[in-house]
């Protein structure tokens, strides 16, 4: 179509057809500009060169993709090669990436999953978005148990950490949009509002890994059954326990009690033996003492 136009006058796309429905667009703005990639219900995903220009052909670029809802692409905004699809469905692997316009994809689902090949209870994910501000590239994924960023994609071994853990939560987010020119990020919820945020510009100990601060991040899955993942990193290295507690405040167990090496780390907690309720986990190294709830949902 002619976007300058007053009224636009529009033509079809014959092409651009993918045996189901067309769940997910996204246009590339460099490298070369103006490339269509076109998702389907069914898994399909269509990349289309120069789709401003009369009806070009399509060629598929879904070999290597599982078959489930593509409810969203990402293309890098300087280079139409680069772009994430993100899966909806429940118990398949849900981000995907390709640094060669769809030859080849990578799985870079990591933490979201509970199981390596997709199943269990990790979270549906319904929108990935990059935000490039001052140098730095962070990725961020809106799922069904709140918002998760990660600035390294690493295939499936891609650490995703929650963002908002005390405000967003665990609330269903369906779309996450950001702004390169200031770092602003903006995500939507199901009933509890729109957020936003600033991107911060890291450190270089941030950058490789090194934290500046204690953080014990919000499990999640969150409800689970029966496994959940915890995360928390350390900026020395240090004795860490982690105790579990029911909701009276009796202590139940320590899912941990050694020394760890300053760093990123990451527990799988398996609850096949305790009932359904509510948990408390806290965890304590040096001064640092953080406690955070999860529910268990048999």
């Amino acid at each position: 179509t002619n976007v300058d136009a007053t009224t636009p006058t529009w033509s079809v796309l014959t092409n651009a057809t993918t045996g189901g429905q067309v769940t997910a667009l996204a246009v590339s703005k460099a490298s070369p500009a103006n490339t269509l990639f076109v998702g389907g219900s069914n898994g399909k995903v269509l990349k289309i060169a120069g789709a401003t220009i009369g009806d070009p052909t399509a060629t598929d670029i879904s070999t290597g993709l599982p078959v489930g809802y593509v409810n969203c692409i990402a293309v890098d905004p300087t280079d139409a090669n680069k772009l994430i699809v993100v899966f909806s469905n429940y118990s398949i692997k849900s981000v995907w990436s390709t640094d060669d316009g769809g030859t080849t994809w990578s799985d870079i689902s990591g933490n979201l999953e509970q199981n390596s090949d997709g199943t269990g209870n990790g979270p549906s994910v319904r929108w990935v978005t990059a935000v490039e501000f001052g140098g730095q590239t962070v990725f961020y994924a809106a799922t069904s148990t709140g918002l998760y960023s990660t600035s390294t994609l690493d295939a499936a071994s891609t650490v995703w950490a929650q963002e908002g853990s005390t405000t967003i939560g665990n609330v269903v987010c369906p779309m996450v949009k950001g702004r390169d020119v200031d770092g602003t990020v903006v995500v939507s919820t199901h009933g509890a509002g729109v957020y936003s945020a600033t991107q911060t510009v890291v450190s270089v100990e941030d950058e490789l890994g090194i934290p500046t601060n204690y953080i014990l991040s919000q499990n999640y899955p969150n409800p689970f059954n029966p496994s959940t993942k915890i995360n928390f990193s350390l900026p020395q290295t240090g004795k860490v326990v982690i105790t579990l507690f029911d909701a009276l405040g009796r202590k139940v167990k320590d899912i941990v009690d050694q020394e760890f090496a300053v760093g990123n780390h990451s527990l799988n907690f398996n609850a096949s033996n305790l009932t359904s309720g509510v948990y408390f986990y806290r965890l304590q190294s040096d001064n640092f003492v953080q406690t955070k709830k999860m529910i268990l949902m048999k």
